[in-house]
């Protein structure tokens, strides 16, 4: 700017009125031919329209903003919804062909077993021949384990109703694994909503589904690391895409089991309820267990997700619709259980 000039500067005046008026000027010295200062050149124009232009812009700026902020949000619910309704056809076409398969397998089975312990019964202990039979009758065992388990996840047990504390049965779960070698060097830290968190449904098959959330994450961390269980209530309107307008009018319970395990590739996440899919190594598991989870939670009316980054643990999030009694709106403790 060129000395003794002021350009686009912006102040307030005042109106005849006395209204406050904001304004913007302009001014520069005037000299002569020789250089002597004979005037100043100020030039002032009201902004009120300017300012009413660039308010109005800065709202309609922020509309759109938001209006595309609630067509992503939308999207995304839509998203989720699309995905759990492709889950559960999935679940549902794998259970009826888990259970023809279970059923063809367990006559043969039953027999294979019945014979295999009475070649067992009759083959002397010094036979070299007994470790290999023992060996046969071992996964034989094995295997009806697996069909029974297949039996479990295409035919679930009906649910039984009944009105269930989630904290007692998260507790009653974890005293499950009480003193199994699996969690000598896992610490659990409890994060637990003071209040009982009602929900009404079959407490073996939660318990079932819970355990199997548990030991997924402590096998995750190899029996070494921290085990985080948190409790909490969700808002009517916080809760995750719902297939019906019932469900999202509704207040929710939700439950958190965190590990500080290595963390699932992003890869696997959308695989992890699929029956038989499993990272383990041979003869550790088939892959069952989180698809029973997920199979369990969605006969409740609930939701269950993974969230992990690789490298920093895991979590997997349980929603429940609440019952009536003892669950209130509200959004987390700030008094949790520890």
């Amino acid at each position: 700017m060129e000395v003794g000039a002021v350009r686009d500067a912006e102040t307030v005046a005042r109106s005849q009125s006395g209204a406050q008026v904001p304004a913007g000027f302009s001014g520069s010295v005037l000299h002569d031919a020789h250089g002597d200062v004979v005037g100043v050149a100020v030039v002032v124009r009201d902004l009120r329209e300017t300012k009413r232009l660039l308010a109005s812009a800065a709202e309609a700026a922020a509309a759109e903003r938001l209006k595309r902020e609630e067509l992503a949000r939308a999207n995304e619910e839509l998203r989720s919804l699309q995905d759990q309704l492709i889950q559960a056809e999935k679940m549902s076409s794998l259970g009826r062909l888990a259970a023809g398969i279970a059923h063809e397998l367990n006559n043969p089975l039953g027999g294979i077993v019945v014979y295999s312990h009475l070649l067992l019964e009759d083959t002397p202990a010094e036979d070299p021949r007994r470790p290999n039979i023992e060996k046969i009758v071992r996964l034989c065992l094995r295997c009806r384990e697996i069909v029974q388990e297949l039996l479990g996840f295409a035919r679930p047990a009906k649910s039984g109703e009944e009105l269930l504390d989630v904290n007692q049965v998260l507790r009653r779960t974890l005293d499950v694994f009480a003193g199994q070698a699996l969690f000598h060097n896992v610490t659990i830290d409890w994060a637990l909503w003071r209040e009982p968190l009602m929900v009404l449904g079959d407490g073996g098959q939660l318990q079932q589904a819970f355990a199997n959330i548990v030991l997924n994450a402590a096998q995750a961390m190899d029996g070494a690391g921290r085990l985080t269980i948190r409790t909490g209530k969700v808002g009517p309107h916080e809760a995750a895409a719902a297939s019906d307008e019932r469900r999202q009018d509704q207040a929710r319970v939700r439950i958190t089991v965190s590990d500080t395990g290595p963390g699932i590739p992003p890869e696997h996440l959308p695989k992890l309820f699929e029956p038989f899919f499993t990272t383990k190594e041979a003869g550790q598991g088939v892959g069952l267990g989180l698809a029973i989870t997920y199979g369990i939670v969605q006969r409740h009316g609930g939701t269950v997700e993974a969230l992990s980054r690789a490298g920093e643990g895991a979590s997997f999030v349980v929603t429940l619709p609440a019952a009536c009694l003892g669950v209130r709106n509200g959004g987390e403790s700030s008094h949790p259980d520890r």
